[in-house]
């Protein structure tokens, strides 16, 4: 059996203080996503000074005013937008003004937020990754007519009209 490379990113869902995110600083890890209380900017921007694994940001905020902030402090290391917060527009907006490379957030998405991701993530220059859940694809792939597919570690971007997923009548 040949062997499967994988990188791996750390989500911490907001649940780590400035002394435990430091324990999560590991070589070769993609990120670190959501460490710490989502409001405290200078927390984020001292743990990014502190740490050589990038923060990923930006899951919890709908627009570039709440972001602004953590990108001035140096805080996000790779933004994640979350397509069903900003909405596409904003997203957009956000990923044009983003210091960092931005991958976006894929939560409990159902297919209608995961195809807005994809269609982003292939239009978004600075964007070379979205990310990846078994589960939430087979939950999202059950109400889609055609399911989203990967080709090896690659989603294959819906290509039917606007976000190019179309949800079926029944689950």
């Amino acid at each position: 059996m040949d062997a499967v490379e994988a990188a791996v990113a750390i989500d911490a869902l907001w649940r780590l203080t400035p002394g435990t995110a430091v324990e999560f600083d590991r070589p070769g890890t993609l990120w670190l996503e959501a460490p710490l209380a989502p409001e405290d900017v200078d927390a984020h921007a001292a743990l990014a000074a502190r740490i050589k694994t990038p923060l990923a940001l930006g899951e919890s905020y709908r627009t570039r005013y709440e972001m602004a902030p953590f990108f001035r402090a140096g805080a996000v290391g790779v933004y994640q937008p979350d397509l069903g917060r900003t909405g596409i527009t904003e997203g957009l907006r956000l990923a044009a003004i983003s210091p960092a490379p931005v991958v976006p957030h894929i939560s409990i998405a159902f297919g209608p937020q995961l195809g807005a991701a994809l269609q982003f993530a292939a239009a978004v220059g600075n964007c070379s990754l979205a990310e990846y859940n078994p589960q939430v694809l087979a939950v999202a792939n059950r109400f889609l007519a055609s399911p989203i597919l990967l080709e090896g570690e690659n989603y294959v971007v819906p290509d039917g009209p606007g976000l190019g997923i179309e949800l079926t009548h029944t689950p």
